[in-house]
């Protein structure tokens, strides 16, 4: 999931601070598709970084946008489940 905003215009409306603005709103909705990844036996990976390639590759739609955050959501090339052994302490059982 590649999250993209328009900084230009945050910038303008927030100054500096408006870089964390959208890093931490990305961060949030990355958050929630790893709860959603993980409940559902996948795996998910979140990136920050800057690439004015990934914009141009969903040009024209992220005109006047820039790459914030990307997740990675899928399984192991081996197939397996990612599992959380543990919750509180407590052995997990496995789905059913």
């Amino acid at each position: 999931i590649y999250f993209l905003a328009p900084l230009d215009d945050v910038l303008g409306a927030f100054g500096d601070r408006g870089y964390r603005l959208v890093n931490l709103e990305a961060g949030i909705a990355g958050g929630r598709a790893y709860l959603a990844a993980y409940a559902q036996g996948f795996g998910a990976s979140g990136l920050t970084f800057y690439d004015r390639l990934v914009v141009e590759f969903f040009a024209p739609h992220a005109a006047g946008r820039d790459a914030i955050f990307v997740t990675a959501l899928g399984r192991s090339a081996a197939g397996g489940r990612a599992t959380i052994g543990t919750t509180l302490g407590r052995p997990r059982r496995p789905p059913a």
